[in-house]
């Protein structure tokens, strides 16, 4: 039986119908690095520590902060050689006995910060720059294999900053939202498991489930394009099948009056609120992904 779970990796009956895509994209990584763009809640757990330690990267060891176990992560101190523990933790990864798949996730936001310490970007070109160099590697055994992924997509921003050639070694995936049916059969499921009415969802107590859709966008986009998002989703949450472009662009024009700087912010959030699982387009209109989504903003968030 279906069960529901906030957070943390879905596995067994829980992973519902996404078997097709996950096929298809260790296909894929037969010969590619992937770019998965698809929202958040994406898994990910390498677990190499201890075989780390006494291969190429573990002189690093003694320099390193922190070290995450269930997600692999290692935390540098201010000045520590962050392209040489990386070159040298891929290196001890690629290895022809075998192949390894590493997961990074959020590496748009990631980029995103690097923009808001230096506008002029200079620091995310040289962190996307040296991470394609370690990608295509001359001496690469072919062992190792990269899926990056992120709630914003990194074509997105690569293609705002013109940064596109450094993310165009990558095999692009998309992963959408269910077919109609497909939904219907998982929320009967789930509803079903529970004896709980899907709409109860929508109560006080469980708002907390929606809230961080509005929280996020602060914390992954900073100002002023969190408040710009607000104000086409706003827009957008006026009609359940949602708002045309030029109703976007019209909102926008509360805040941006240069039309040339207007059509390019709007393009760039509409990339990034759909990359994130807020917009779909259909019939030439921007609607939420989720009817549920949706009510909540309609109720808590449009003024």
């Amino acid at each position: 039986m279906i069960s529901s779970k906030v957070g943390s990796p879905v596995t067994g009956e829980d992973f519902f119908d996404r078997e097709d895509e996950q096929r298809q994209m260790w296909e894929y990584l037969g010969g590619d690095d992937l770019l998965l763009l698809a929202p958040r809640r994406v898994g990910k757990t390498p677990g190499v520590l201890k075989r780390l330690r006494k291969g190429p990267v573990g002189r690093f060891f003694k320099r390193i902060r922190k070290v995450s176990l269930f997600e692999f992560g290692l935390e540098l101190g201010e000045g520590d050689p962050w392209e040489e523990v990386g070159a040298a933790l891929a290196a001890a990864l690629d290895q022809p006995q075998g192949q390894r798949l590493i997961l990074m996730d959020e590496v748009p936001v990631f980029v995103l910060s690097l923009l808001r310490k230096d506008p002029a970007g200079d620091r995310a070109r040289r962190f996307l720059a040296w991470f394609r160099d370690l990608r295509q590697q001359p001496d690469r055994r072919g062992g190792l294999r990269w899926l990056l992924a992120g709630s914003i997509g990194l074509d997105t921003v690569a293609s705002r900053l013109r940064f596109g050639d450094t993310i165009n070694d990558l095999y692009l995936v998309r992963l959408g939202s269910f077919e109609r049916e497909t939904a219907r059969r998982f929320l009967h499921e789930m509803s079903a498991a529970y004896d709980f009415p899907i709409a109860d969802l929508l109560s006080p107590s469980k708002k907390g489930y929606f809230d961080y859709w509005r929280q996020r966008l602060e914390e992954e986009l900073g100002q002023p394009d969190a408040g710009l998002a607000l104000l086409i989703l706003n827009a957008a949450a006026e009609d359940p099948k949602g708002a045309p472009r030029t109703a976007l662009n019209q909102a926008l024009a509360q805040r941006i009056q240069d039309p040339v700087a207007k059509d390019d912010r709007l393009r760039y959030l509409i990339d990034v609120l759909e990359n994130d699982g807020y917009l779909v387009e259909q019939g030439r209109r921007y609607r939420f992904r989720s009817p549920l989504l949706r009510e909540f903003w309609l109720r808590r968030v449009v003024p």
